[in-house]
């Protein structure tokens, strides 16, 4: 049961890759701009070729904007 669970989650948080149109599990990477502590920025890169976007591709996405002091960060 568990397996299934997991593989429609894997699914859900699958994205399609701008450069190489492959399905992957993007890598997520959190950070922010230099001197701006209040900006929270999301990149998200492909395993296979490694190439960068800003936008999610989830078909509905399911992060919100956050403040780096917010606690649900």
């Amino acid at each position: 049961m568990e397996v299934k669970k997991m593989g429609k989650l894997k699914d859900r948080l699958s994205q399609v890759c701008g450069k190489c149109r492959k399905n992957v599990l993007a890598r997520r990477i959190e950070g922010r701009y230099v001197n701006e502590r209040e900006t929270r920025l999301l990149v998200w890169e492909c395993p296979s070729c490694n190439h960068l976007w800003r936008e999610s591709n989830l078909a509905t996405p399911k992060f919100k904007k956050h403040k780096i002091g917010d606690l649900n960060v």
